[in-house]
């Protein structure tokens, strides 16, 4: 390693500097991981070290017994037939339900674009009605205008 430091008016790798930090210390894996740290510069796992360390170190100042963690890897478990058997009928169940609401989905837009179509539709034959009697309303005026000029033509309305 390139880096140094000086320690004890000495110039000394930065590796023998951590080692005499560290040998101090009842934690050996933070030396490990300190120099694991310095040749990959990820601190991630210096920091749990550190981290267990100090609760490891006021436990035991409290009198508490050492905490034994173990990260091993998960065993995987095999399953049983019926289990994956059941795997495989809740995984169709959900793709028939998923078929269902995208179709029932589907017809809904579709219903909804129709209602929209005869609604616009309505209100067009609504506003033609309205027209339709209005000019009815004029034409009956023009009408009763015309008979009180002309009163001898006779008319059944």
């Amino acid at each position: 390693m390139l880096d140094f430091q000086i320690q004890n008016g000495e110039l000394c790798s930065l590796e023998e500097a951590l080692y005499d930090i560290f040998s101090k210390s009842k934690c050996n894996n933070v030396l490990d991981e300190s120099l694991t740290a310095l040749e990959t510069g990820d601190l991630s796992h210096l920091v749990k070290e550190e981290l267990k360390c100090t609760i490891q170190t006021r436990r035991l100042a409290k009198g508490q017994d050492e905490l034994k963690v173990d990260f091993s890897e998960e065993i995987k478990y095999q399953l049983t037939e019926h289990e994956q058997n059941k795997i495989i009928r809740r995984r169709e169940q959900n793709k028939m339900a998923a078929r269902r609401f995208r179709k029932r989905r589907k017809q809904n837009k579709k219903t909804l674009s129709e209602i929209q179509e005869l609604e616009c539709d309505n209100d067009a034959k609504m506003d033609e009605i309205k027209r339709l009697r209005e000019e009815k309303e004029t034409l009956l005026k023009l009408l009763n205008d015309h008979l009180l000029v002309c009163p001898g033509i006779q008319t059944t309305l």
